[in-house]
This record gives structure tokens, sequence and C-alpha cells, in this order.
């Protein structure tokens, strides 16, 4: 089953992109969502991820310093 992780500030986005791929899908991909980078963090530490779709523009932390990170970390 492939991994698909979605990491938005807007919660509401993220719950209706779980709903619509999980169906896309026909449930033969994991549709994971992340509110914030460190919970993305824990997603990509727990599950092997196959295609990661991030918001540039976040708070805190924005897309493109998640992206650093990961690429200094994996």
């Amino acid at each position: 089953m492939a991994h698909i992780l979605f990491v938005d500030d807007d919660v509401n986005l993220l719950a209706i992109l779980q709903q619509i791929m999980t169906k896309f899908s026909s449930n033969t991909w994991e549709v994971l969502t992340a509110p914030d980078v460190s919970r993305a963090l824990g997603s990509v530490q727990e599950h092997k991820i196959d295609l990661l779709v991030i918001d540039i523009h976040m708070p805190l932390v924005d897309g493109l310093q998640f992206l650093n990170l990961l690429q200094r970390k994996y």
C-alpha cells in the first residue's frame, strides 16, 4: 500500500483531501495528513512515505524549511 502525506495548516482542507484521495484510490493508498511540521515528522518516522504534498506557506516552519529538514535527516 502506498503512503501519501499531505502537510497543510488548514485542517478542513486536510479532511477533504483525505476523504477524496482515499475514495479516489479505492482504499489502495493510505492517505495521511499533518497540520504542522512536528506531526508530519512523526508520520515520516512511522511510515515509508511514497508521495509528500506540502503547503509552502505555513506558520512557524514553512514548506521549504520542512523540505530542507527532511533532506538533512533522510
